[in-house]
């Protein structure tokens, strides 16, 4: 791996799903760390639950434009607890 912050599928728009099938293709070709899948696989869950996430709460939604985290909350997070970016790299999402 070169250092560098991957372009992430979920900014395509892509399926959790399918991003998580991209990325673990790019493990295998030695184009990330493995850990990176693991780490993602942690915070955002399955589908179905980022599915339910999504139509439980009335709140704000923020996707980070850089790793695809989904936060909550009137105003993005200070810092993107899986990629550090800063709040403006969010935007807020229907």
């Amino acid at each position: 791996m070169n250092g560098s912050i991957p372009s992430w599928p979920y900014k395509a728009g892509l399926s959790h799903t399918k991003t998580m099938s991209i990325m673990n293709s790019m493990v295998e070709e030695g184009k990330i760390d493995g850990s990176i899948t693991a780490d993602i696989a942690s915070v955002f869950g399955t589908e179905e639950e980022n599915e339910q996430y999504l139509s439980d709460s009335a709140s704000k939604k923020w996707r980070c434009t850089i790793c695809g985290y989904i936060g909550e909350g009137e105003m993005p997070p200070d810092q993107c607890p899986v990629c550090h970016s800063d709040p403006s790299n969010f935007v807020v999402i229907v």
